[in-house]
């Protein structure tokens, strides 16, 4: 067996984890604004 579905499922997590991170800035800033 090879790491590559863990690789993806990695990378996914990663880029829901930034776009999260995205989203709560663009909360905080509406939120100070």
């Amino acid at each position: 067996m090879s790491d590559k579905p863990y690789e993806e499922y990695n990378i996914l997590l990663r880029k829901r984890i930034n776009d999260a991170e995205e989203i709560e800035s663009h909360i905080l800033f509406a939120y100070i604004y």
